[in-house]
């Protein structure tokens, strides 16, 4: 009777072990992060305001781009203009930050 119960637990065993390995899980290199940057890293203009509007995956992050021409120019040196827009993305944000509220008591719009 052991021996019955030792078999169908070994059965079982590497059934489920089976079952588990032909399991595929998402590869995590296939994941794709969207950057969301609003200007073009290569043209600095707005990518929502253009209309042939290109994207391009480097390194698994998505960049959105202002046309296909600044694609190539992209392409071409990836780091270079990764590191501007994130040059230019610190800058405006200290910028914003300097901007002084002091003295106001009213809610505006900044043109």
């Amino acid at each position: 009777m052991k021996q019955v119960y030792l078999l169908t637990l070994l059965t079982l065993m590497i059934s489920s072990n089976a079952l588990w390995a032909q399991t595929e899980m998402p590869a995590a290199a296939d994941a794709t992060i969207a950057v969301n940057n609003k200007c073009c890293p290569v043209s600095k203009e707005a990518v929502d305001s253009m209309d042939s509007k290109a994207t391009v995956v480097y390194e698994g992050k998505e960049y959105s781009l202002c046309c296909k021409h600044c694609l190539k120019d992209f392409e071409k040196d990836p780091e270079k203009y990764i590191a501007e827009m994130q040059e230019n993305e610190v800058s405006a944000s200290t910028e914003a930050d300097a901007h002084d509220h002091q003295g106001e008591d009213a809610p505006h719009e900044h043109s």
